[in-house]
């Protein structure tokens, strides 16, 4: 039987998990993404709440 592989941020790696663990890390959307890349000259598909402040 196969394992589910966990998602992750594809700006900085880091496993995204649900707030009903306790520990959340989630993918940010749509136009704050646009925001950040705009803005910070960076270019990913997305990014977390764990990464996203580092580059704010």
């Amino acid at each position: 039987m196969a394992t589910a592989t966990k998602p992750t941020c594809p700006n900085c790696n880091a496993e995204i998990k649900s707030p009903i663990f306790g520990d959340a890390n989630q993918l940010l959307k749509g136009a704050t993404v646009e925001f950040i890349n705009k803005f910070t000259n960076n270019q990913s598909t997305n990014y977390c709440t764990r990464c996203y402040k580092d580059l704010m």
